[in-house]
């Protein structure tokens, strides 16, 4: 009994130290959206995202079925996806993130998600303007230079202010998700949905 009492302890303690599914999933979502301000595949970024909702709606600790080898065992878990939760319980971090910080100010990302934006406008209004993060944006905006870019004008700058205006524009939830970001899952929604016997037609 004493035995039992101290295996399940130590069970508890290794979970407690093992990061949370909505750790694991804020990195593969912060993953695939540095990879689309790089210009990589919407493959992968799919990929990714997918693996980033499969993570978070799960019951189960993901990061102790990958770290068992079965979190392949999972829709849209692969090996590499699987490889890069064990590397993240090991090291606390992604070499593919580490990299990519290198190249993408991580400011990017907040700009990205700012209503009328993207990543690649924000791609962009680095490369040409060098505003890599919000506040910069701002300054931006204000001093009229957005409209100094292809596409871009006066009511994009106007927009731009009464978006950062908002307190919800610095990182807390909008309610609105990027369509990039929940395409893939809805797909897969819809898919499933059609499989089912009872389904008629679903779109």
């Amino acid at each position: 009994m004493a035995g039992e009492t101290e295996e399940r302890g130590e069970t508890a303690r290794e979970s407690a130290a093992l990061p949370p599914n909505a750790s694991l999933a804020e990195h593969f979502e912060l993953l695939a959206d540095m990879l689309e301000l790089d210009g990589a595949d919407a493959f992968r970024l799919s990929a990714y995202r997918r693996a980033a909702a499969r993570i978070r709606e799960s019951a189960a600790p993901v990061a102790r079925l990958a770290v068992e080898g079965t979190a392949t065992q999972m829709p849209g878990i692969g090996g590499t996806i699987e490889a890069k939760i064990v590397e993240l319980v090991e090291t606390g971090d992604l070499r593919a993130l580490a990299k990519l910080r290198d190249r993408v100010p991580p400011g990017l990302v907040e700009i990205m998600r700012v209503p009328g934006l993207g990543p690649k406008t924000a791609r962009r209004l680095h490369q040409e303007l060098g505003v890599s993060s919000v506040d910069e944006l701002r300054e931006a905006a204000e001093a009229q230079r957005l409209r100094g870019l292809s596409g871009l004008g006066p009511k994009t700058e106007e927009r731009v202010l009464a978006a950062l205006s908002q307190p919800a524009a610095r990182g807390a939830d909008t309610g609105r998700v990027l369509l990039g970001r929940v395409l893939p899952v809805l797909r897969e929604v819809v898919a499933e949905l059609a499989q089912h016997p009872a389904c008629d037609r679903v779109s």
